[in-house]
């Protein structure tokens, strides 16, 4: 998930006609899970395209986006998500985290592991990495290293009010 090619080139020509109404800060999907963590490794790192904040005030590229868990499913061990992330983080890339699944308390671990090691090698604190609608991000723990992180949570207001309402809820019970 996270804007393809072709979708990234229909909203620049919608800007171009002016008939983008909004500002687009898109996160691009890369295709992570199908290569080996090596070769992820290596693209990150000799990319010469467009990079982060590329654009205007009204279409920019934010950054790349990372689909670690998605109802059940994983797209990366633990170990792989760690090297990608340090990679990204490294070459100047903003992540966006999606967890979609309510109760996933291993997969979010491994993106706050993963971030935690990654921030000790280039701070990511202020540069608007995103956990995307804050599913699974419910403990008192998680949300404490989350927050020391400077982690932001996307908003999608349905997925949102599920996600945060599950939140509060642990926060008011602990």
């Amino acid at each position: 998930m996270g804007v393809a090619p072709h979708e990234l080139r229909a909203y620049q020509a919608a800007h171009e006609q002016g008939r983008l109404p909004v500002r687009v800060d898109a996160v691009l999907g890369i295709p992570a899970r199908f290569l080996p963590t090596e070769e992820v490794e290596r693209r990150l790192d000799q990319y010469f395209g467009p990079g982060p904040g590329f654009g205007n005030d009204w279409l920019r590229i934010g950054g790349l986006k990372l689909v670690v868990q998605n109802d059940g499913w994983w797209a990366y061990s633990p170990e792989k998500l760690r090297r990608i992330v340090a990679a990204a983080n490294k070459a100047g890339w903003k992540l966006v985290f999606h967890v979609a699944s309510g109760h996933a308390p291993e997969a979010v671990e491994a993106v706050l592991s993963a971030l935690e090691t990654a921030d000790s090698q280039v701070p990511i604190r202020g540069r608007h990495f995103s956990y995307e609608y804050g599913l699974g991000l419910t403990s008192p723990e998680h949300i404490a290293r989350a927050s020391r992180l400077g982690l932001l949570v996307a908003a999608n207001p349905l997925l949102s009010y599920f996600g945060v309402n599950a939140a509060a809820t642990t926060l008011t019970e602990s």
